[in-house]
């Protein structure tokens, strides 16, 4: 692996945060049609699950949090806070099923994370 220093990686996490909320409070026109059904699941679901799903590994070499309970609840709250956060924007609805594919999407970038540091792919921080 490529060893850039931390605060790239941090630089990089927090312009992936930032890309996230942007995404969730701008008026998107419906480009794209999220009604759109793939292996049983709805699109939009899909592309929740992808979104959150480097948040692990970002958060990790940004040194955000290194250990791995704390990288789960970060995870967590941030998936939560991003669909509480359509409750309050007018032109978006929140969703119990959007909230489980976030929280998908996290769980999955957390076992990468793990096949990662079980294979030597990313460095290993003390905690």
């Amino acid at each position: 692996m490529i060893h850039f220093s931390t605060s790239i990686y941090k630089k990089v996490f927090y312009t992936y945060v930032m890309i996230i909320v942007l995404l969730l409070v701008l008026p998107l026109n419906g480009t794209v049609r999220l009604s759109n059904f793939y292996f049983g699941f709805r699109s939009d679901h899909i592309i929740h699950c992808l979104i959150f799903t480097p948040f692990m590994l970002l958060s990790y070499l940004g040194r955000v949090a290194t250990m791995s309970k704390y990288l789960l609840v970060y995870g967590f709250i941030f998936a939560s806070f991003c669909e509480l956060l359509h409750v309050f924007i007018p032109y978006r609805q929140a969703s119990i099923f959007d909230l489980f594919a976030n929280f998908l999407g996290v769980f999955f970038g957390f076992l990468c994370f793990k096949l990662a540091q079980r294979f030597r792919l990313i460095p290993l921080f003390e905690a």
